[in-house]
């Protein structure tokens, strides 16, 4: 899989077996061909489309409860559902997860005792529904 995403040319070797798991993603140690070690971080496979589902369930059943419910309308659960529609979608893109890595690291530097290493902006792709990102473990 992470060939056909990202591609492997760049890579000395990419541990097949993940480092960690989580719900959308998982990550795999890697080597570059200029000797740097990294983490590539790979999307679930058809979990863009499940969550979207999931999602989509959950405003429908939202709505239904707002027009039958005074409680449900006083809960807003369709704010809830909206909230949580940006929180998800927020978590699948990589893209925002490497700028906020990019941030903590540049506002860490020069603070004695702590090192957090982001690398270069990692490549993130995004094909077919999924993303990849490459980071200096």
């Amino acid at each position: 899989m992470i060939d056909r995403e990202i591609g492997l040319e760049h890579f000395s070797s990419i541990d097949e077996a993940p480092l960690a798991t989580a719900s959308v993603a998982q990550i795999h140690a890697g080597l570059l061909k200029t000797g740097r070690e990294v983490v590539v971080k790979v999307r679930r496979p058809g979990i863009v489309d499940q969550v979207q589902l999931d999602l989509e369930l959950l405003r429908k059943t939202a709505a239904i409860a707002e027009k039958r419910s005074g409680t449900a309308r006083l809960l807003q659960l369709n704010a809830l559902a909206d909230e949580l529609d940006q929180h998800l979608l927020g978590e699948l893109d990589f893209r925002e997860e490497a700028h906020n890595a990019e941030l903590i690291s540049s506002r860490d530097r020069g603070v004695q005792g702590r090192s957090l290493r982001a690398g270069r902006h990692p490549p993130v792709r995004h094909r077919g529904g999924a993303r990849a990102g490459a980071g200096a473990r």
